[in-house]
This record gives C-alpha cells, sequence and structure tokens, in this order.
C-alpha cells in the first residue's frame, strides 16, 4: 500500500457501520433531499448504495396524501404489488371525497402514523373508528362528530395536538364535551367565526393541559373579545388552506401553533399590557 494511503487511512479510520448508516439517514431526511445527494452516497460503497434505497423509500413514503378515489386506488396497489409498504408511512392526510371504507383499509395497513388527518366523511363507517383505536397518535385533525365516535382507548387519549373541523358553529355543550374526551391535549385549533366567552370557557375547563388554543376566523373579529380572558387563546386569520397548514405543520415549519407561541411569549413578557387589553 502506498505510504500516502497509509497516512489517510490512519488519519481518516472507517466508522462504525451503524454511524455510517445514521449519517446516511441524516442526509437524506434534510428538509429538501434531491437526487443529486442520493447519487452521490450511493456511489460510496455498495453499502452506501443499499442504505439509500432503504431510506429513500421511507422518506418519500413517510407522508401520505390520499385526496381522491384514484389516490386511494393507486395506494392500495402499490402495497399489493410491494413498491410501498404501510408501516413507513408517518404522516397520513384522507380527505374529503374518498369512501369511507377504503378510507377504513388504508388506515388500518399505516400502523406507525403519528400524525394523522381524517377529513373523508366516515361517521356511518363500521371498521374505521377501531382502525384508528391501535395508532399511537401525536397530532390528529378530525371533524367533531367524527372524533366522538372514535372509541376510548388509551392510545389515542394521549393526542396532544388536535386540529377540529367544524362545518358548523357547535353548541356549547357538544363542543366541549368531545374535546373533554382529551384529557391531555396542550395544543388547540378549530375555526370559528362565531365563538363565544362560553365556548372558550368550557374548553379550558375541559382541557387544564391545554397550552394553545388557536381560533381561526374568516372575518374581521374583534381580536380582544372575548379571547382576552386568558393569555393562552390566540385569534388568526384563516389565511392558508387548511392542507397547506396541515403540511407546515407536519413538516415543522411556521403554523398557526408557531404563531399563537410567538404572541403567547410576548404577551408573557409584557403581562399588563394583556391584563389592560381585557375589558
Amino acid at each position: 500500500m502506498p505510504s500516502s494511503n497509509l497516512v489517510c487511512a490512519f488519519i481518516m479510520p472507517a466508522l462504525p457501520p451503524e454511524l455510517e448508516y445514521l449519517i446516511v439517514e441524516l442526509a437524506l431526511r434534510n428538509k429538501s433531499p434531491d437526487s443529486a445527494t442520493r447519487t452521490a452516497l450511493s456511489t460510496v460503497a455498495r453499502r452506501f448504495s443499499i442504505w439509500v434505497d432503504e431510506v429513500w423509500d421511507e422518506v418519500v413514503h413517510e407522508t401520505i396524501l390520499i385526496d381522491s378515489s384514484h389516490t386511494a386506488n393507486s395506494f392500495l396497489e402499490n402495497v399489493k404489488g410491494g413498491t410501498l409498504h404501510p408501516k413507513v408511512v408517518k404522516f397520513l392526510c384522507i380527505t374529503y371525497g374518498v369512501p369511507s371504507e377504503t378510507a377504513a383499509s388504508i388506515a388500518e395497513m399505516c400502523t406507525e402514523v403519528k400524525a394523522l388527518a381524517m377529513w373523508a366523511i366516515c361517521r356511518e363507517s363500521t371498521t374505521l373508528f377501531a382502525a384508528l383505536s391501535h395508532l399511537h397518535l401525536s397530532l390528529l385533525s378530525i371533524e367533531l362528530s367524527q372524533l366522538k365516535l372514535l372509541p376510548p382507548v388509551s392510545n389515542w387519549l394521549q393526542v396532544r395536538r388536535l386540529d377540529l373541523v367544524l362545518f358548523q358553529d357547535p353548541e356549547v355543550h357538544e363542543f366541549v364535551s368531545a374535546l373533554g374526551r382529551l384529557p391531555a391535549l396542550t395544543h388547540l385549533c378549530f375555526l370559528m367565526d362565531q365563538a363565544t366567552e362560553a365556548h372558550i370557557v368550557g374548553v379550558l375547563d375541559a382541557c387544564p393541559t391545554l397550552q394553545v388554543v388557536v381560533v381561526l376566523v374568516h372575518t374581521q373579529y374583534e381580536w380582544r373579545l372575548p379571547f382576552a380572558i386568558d393569555e393562552r387563546v390566540v385569534v388568526l386569520p384563516n389565511v392558508n388552506g387548511v392542507l397547506k397548514e396541515w403540511h407546515a405543520k407536519v413538516d415543522g415549519e411556521q403554523n398557526v401553533w408557531t404563531t399563537a407561541e410567538e404572541v403567547i411569549a410576548e404577551r408573557r413578557k409584557a403581562p399588563e399590557a394583556f391584563s389592560n387589553s381585557t375589558p
């Protein structure tokens, strides 16, 4: 072996395979991995090429959007054909228009989902809500009437972050009783132009662990009333579409909760100013 190679081998010893794999995984899980990165890593060594293929498959299929019957059928065909393993799915969004039992089949397959948006209307499903009970979710987005159909099992009771979809402004009791089923909530978001003080007080009483409550509004609503009763409640305009907001949350980008957290932090720096805004 030439002396220069001996020097290089001495200065740059081989890393343990476990650490090499972590480096490959970190590089490919970068916010915007590209094909050039993939190609460069694949040419390092045969083992790198194998790792790249494994990690890339997970990265590509980690976030899944099912927004039509066509995409649902395509997903199921890929699973059946072995080109997609449902256990790699971590973030799953099923939108309106997907048949309820198809939505149930997909949700049941994706046993490792950590963030779920279930916007398909599945109130009549006989299997969906039982299928969801196995998930250990950190983030859930679901319509109010469907939330009430989830079985009371310990898994989903530990949901910390909830985007609640409302098709109409609910009565206070209906609203509060549904949210009271999630005792570990820290972050809540919902769109309600006509939210009342009773809605807000009821939510805060039912969910004492809440740290952030975001009330989205369409109108130029008076932002101080009735929300100045608690510094954790922030009213924001509904400027992003629901899908864009969902992706921002699961990708760790700026979203209504991070915006609200900044507002709350500012309030706590000057509590007198917040107190003085209370009627």
